[in-house]
């Protein structure tokens, strides 16, 4: 007897050696073939059985090993096909590979495309991730990355953009909110408050100066008149009251003096005219008329009174002396004429009366002595 050589096993009555049918294997001397497990086929000469190659798969009794379709790859044992894993791909006959950043499979895990706009993926993801408002994807798509300082962007946007004038992004960077009240921002800048005496424009995209005779305090929406009396300070950002003598008319924007024979109220808004026996020069505060003087048709300034008359302080007019008295020194009153002396009404001296007369009772004129008496002059 000889042992049947590899590949062969005894046949009828083992008189002779047939072939292994296919897929089976026998080594020498075997007395029968045996099928090749998953994942291995016959060796050329049927001898044993041998691992499939890499990237290549047999079900038990294949002749052959083959290769997975697009999208699978060998099972660990190379029996059979096993889907790739989500994030993966893999051409027909290749194992699976997980898809780069940016990437992602296509519907049968053939291939990875590149993912759409505004959407990222990490290495080995099922799918492509659109950005949140806020963030845009990175240049390889990788990851979603936050906007810059004063950039926005919505759900999706592949770009970071700026905000119109008036305008800055929200917290969030997804979208642009209006400056507040007061406040203005260039086209793709944070909003700012508007400066001391400045006021944002309709579309709060610059601040101007405030008009005349307005103030505005720094982050004011609008400027403000300044009352009667008071005028803006130098840099407009509050209203200050006009100094002693000026006057100032709501919404001036300068302290003015007032007229002669003139004064400012007591509210400094207006222009009164002063009390009568009282005068003014040009900006300045009335003052009475000191004694013996009057003011004269305009009350800018205080004249000396006619002879004859007199004026206290404060008179609006000089006062006529009647007979027998004339004006003190000052001129503040009538005084009455001494012994022996008279006086007309409005003279400015007291007189002697001539021989052979003398003033009357009231010291108003000269009468004759009576019969029989006799005066020299005074």
């Amino acid at each position: 007897c000889q042992q049947c050589t590899a590949g062969r096993f005894p046949g009828f009555n083992q008189s002779v050696c047939e072939l292994c049918p296919t897929g089976k294997a026998a080594s020498s001397g075997k007395s029968a073939c045996e099928v090749c497990t998953g994942g291995s086929i016959p060796s050329s000469d049927q001898s044993q059985c041998k691992a499939c190659p890499f990237g290549k798969y047999a079900k038990s009794g294949d002749r052959v090993c083959l290769n997975c379709s697009a999208g699978y790859e060998p099972s660990g044992d190379k029996d059979l096909c096993v889907r790739c894993e989500p994030g993966s791909h893999a051409a027909a006959g290749s194992a699976c590979q997980q898809c780069p950043t940016g990437r992602f499979p296509d519907s049968k895990q053939s291939a990875c495309n590149l993912c759409p706009t505004g959407k990222t993926a990490g290495s080995g993801k099922s799918a492509c991730e659109v950005c949140t408002g806020g963030s845009i994807p990175s240049s390889d798509q990788s990851q979603c990355k936050a906007c810059p300082f004063g950039k926005y962007a919505k759900s999706g946007d592949r770009v970071c953009l700026n905000c119109s004038a008036g305008y800055e992004p929200s917290g969030d960077k997804d979208l642009c909110v209006r400056c507040e009240p007061g406040s203005h921002a260039a086209a793709g800048s944070a909003c700012q408050q508007c400066p001391t005496g400045r006021f944002p424009d309709s579309k709060q995209s610059a601040c101007n100066l405030c008009p005349t005779g307005r103030t505005a305090g720094s982050g004011k929406s609008a400027c403000e008149v300044c009352t009667g009396g008071s005028i803006p300070s130098s840099d407009q950002s509050q209203c200050q009251a006009c100094p002693f003598g000026k006057y100032a008319k709501s919404g001036d924007g300068v302290c003015s003096n007032c007229s002669a024979g003139h004064e400012p109220s007591g509210a400094k808004d207006q222009c009164v005219r002063c009390e009568p026996g009282s005068h003014a020069a040009a900006g300045s505060a009335c003052q009475q008329c000191p004694t013996g003087r009057f003011p004269d048709s305009k009350q800018s300034a205080c004249n000396l009174c006619p002879t004859g008359r007199t004026a206290g302080s404060g008179k609006s007019a000089c006062e006529l002396c009647t007979g027998g008295s004339m004006p003190s020194s000052d001129q503040s009153q009538c005084q009455a004429c001494p012994f022996g002396k008279y006086a007309k009404s409005g003279d400015g001296v007291c007189s002697n009366c001539s021989a052979g007369h003398e003033p009357s009772g009231a010291k108003d004129q000269c009468v004759r002595c009576e019969p029989g008496s006799h005066a020299a002059a005074g």
